[in-house]
């Protein structure tokens, strides 16, 4: 059995146990929001657990139960009890790296560094200075550095991009944010020569409130009931939308001054920020209502580009610098998709770009039109819906192959297994089908339909194994995904070959096995070749436009895009079921 003991927390009278994890600090991976349905938030109560829910048997064997193992988001505590945890928040593995070589055409904004001083008769201190330096003006955060710096001394050093004056006696930084369901990526970089000043990534606590965007929507949004006798009508409930804005932005704040204090940097060289996520993620950045999202029409508030001034949405962090939000292609293919465009495809080839998580979002450009549509994938791919599934953590099984009849295997880290992550999925059913021991349906053959097969020994002595339930869980995924392909095509008049090139985004398609992929049939065949892993896409298109400047991201999202609604397309439900066959 697992040990709990790494973290002993206290439990109130009267408490959920999740609570106290929440109370405690601790970030607890809520798959389902707290339904009870995903089984990911496992306790130990070391003392006075109380009595196992419905929810405990159901995912827990009579040892764990009688061990004190309990759901955190179902166990309320009936007396003061101390839980043991010892959750992943710090082992996730950050996917923050991206494919340079999409980068060699950058062309970086000229950044020019202009001594200036000022004379005792420069009434006009900001005239004088822009016009010594040949700009038009200055940005707010530079004005305020160049009257400090003025204060001192009558010289300075200014740097000038695009005829402003950014930033006062230190080179200019640009930082860039993915904001990402699971987790958060920070770059900061000198924009005068592109080099990476350093990273930073961490975990998105909104993840206790679902993994997925839909669980985070409903989270966020008005219960449905009707509303109390003597409550206003004016003013319904809003759900986890105050908590859940404020629990990324506590994030955002400790990752910028984290990402600050590698780099050794000033907050005032920061000339600007970049950032982008899915739509539903930038609704909750900004603290708007969402509940329009999670019903048809699913219509967002906000999808277009937004500058603000980084004050405006994060008044406890020392920048003053623009803030530029990436528009969104619809819905639910948000701005993170339209960095990844802007990262890797050039727009005027035929070109598909797959960011495959919970949501599948797709994207092909073909003629200078780009035809965008989200495939619900399932949580499988994250390691949601799998028995031993986890996420990318240390010790997470991430490739498996059939080797002499039997399945070997390797784990993130080279650590000892704790479960079964997204690509590891996708291997197993490929080995499972080369060995034979599944059929073309995915049923398992033999003693393994009632017992799964056995893929690891985790370190307690614990089989871990993969289920007939699992293999379901990976059939509709992987299904979603290639019949979204296949309508995309359709839609624009091509057929596989005519692809010149498909790029595989996010942590999922850098780890994924491509031979695995083209077994199973999540790939055709005619795509051996084209299809690359290109790494954070989203980063990476963010750090292009931070660089290179210019609003190529939002004509791309606002003039050329034809978003497909693939579960009203008339043949997607039958492609569905024909590639859900192996």
């Amino acid at each position: 059995m697992t040990s709990f003991n790494n973290l002993k927390i206290t439990v109130r009278s009267g408490e959920r146990a999740l609570d106290a994890l929440k109370r405690s600090g601790v970030s607890v991976a809520g798959a389902c929001g707290g339904a009870g349905v995903c089984g990911k938030c496992g306790v130990i109560f070391i003392n006075n657990a109380p009595p196992a829910t419905q929810e405990d048997k159901k995912f827990f064997t009579p040892e764990e139960l009688e061990a004190g193992k309990r759901l955190a988001c179902k166990a309320v505590a009936d007396e003061d009890a101390e839980i043991g945890w010892n959750g992943d928040a710090g082992d996730i593995r950050v996917l923050d790296v991206f494919d340079t070589e999409m980068l060699k055409d950058i062309k970086i904004e000229e950044v020019r560094a202009v001594p200036v001083s000022v004379e005792k008769n420069d009434l006009d201190i900001l005239r004088a200075v822009c016009g010594k330096a040949g700009a038009g003006s200055a940005a707010f955060g530079a004005l305020v550095s160049l009257g400090a710096a003025l204060a001192a001394s009558r010289q300075a050093t200014v740097y000038t991009r695009d005829n402003k004056i950014i930033s006062v006696n230190q080179p200019p930084l640009g930082l860039s944010l993915d904001i990402g369901t699971t987790t958060l990526s920070f770059l900061l970089a000198d924009l005068a020569t592109g080099k990476t000043a350093a990273c930073y990534s961490t975990v998105n606590s909104q993840r206790e409130y679902g993994a997925d965007v839909l669980t985070r929507i409903k989270a966020a949004s008005p219960e449905e009931q009707p509303p109390a006798d003597n409550a206003p009508t004016d003013s319904p409930p809003l759900g986890k939308l105050k908590e859940m804005r404020a629990a990324v932005h506590r994030d955002i704040e400790r990752g910028v001054k984290e990402v600050l204090n590698a780099a050794g940097a000033a907050p005032e060289a920061v000339a600007c920020f970049y950032t982008a996520g899915n739509t539903a993620m930038v609704q909750l950045l900004l603290g708007l209502p969402c509940e329009t999202m999670g019903r048809s029409p699913f219509a967002a508030m906000f999808m277009s580009s937004g500058e603000f001034h980084s004050r405006e949405l994060f008044p406890n962090l020392p920048l003053a610098c623009p803030l530029y939000i990436f528009p969104a292609f619809s819905s639910y293919v948000g701005g993170d998709i339209v960095a990844g465009s802007y990262f890797c495809m050039s727009g005027t080839r035929k070109e598909l770009l797959v960011d495959v998580g919970t949501n599948a979002e797709i994207l092909l450009a073909s003629g200078g039109v780009y035809y965008s549509a989200s495939a619900a994938a399932g949580p499988a791919f994250e390691g949601g819906g799998i028995a031993r599934g986890v996420a990318a953590v240390t010790g997470a099984i991430a490739r498996v192959a059939a080797r002499d009849g039997g399945l070997v295997f390797e784990t993130i880290g080279g650590c000892p297994p704790v479960g079964i992550c997204g690509s590891g999925v996708i291997d197993i059913l490929a080995a499972l089908k080369e060995l034979e021991w599944m059929d073309e349906t995915g049923r398992l053959t033999g003693e393994y339909f009632d017992t799964g097969v056995p893929v690891a020994e985790d370190a307690a002595g614990g089989q871990i194994r993969f289920y007939q339930k699992d293999i379901r869980e990976g059939q509709l995924a992987k299904s979603a995904v290639r019949a979204g392909i296949e309508i995309l095509l359709e839609e624009a008049g091509l057929k596989y070959g005519d692809i010149e090139a498909v790029y595989l985004a996010g942590g999922f398609g850098f780890y994924l096995g491509l031979e695995s992929a083209f077994a199973i049939g999540m790939l055709p065949e005619e795509w051996r070749g084209v299809v690359r892993a290109v790494g954070n896409s989203a980063l990476g298109g963010l750090y292009r436009a931070m660089l290179q400047g210019g609003d190529e991201p939002q004509r791309r999202a606002a003039v050329s895009s034809r978003n497909v609604n693939l579960a009203a397309h008339p043949n997607f439900q039958d492609l569905f079921a024909e590639y859900m066959f192996f």
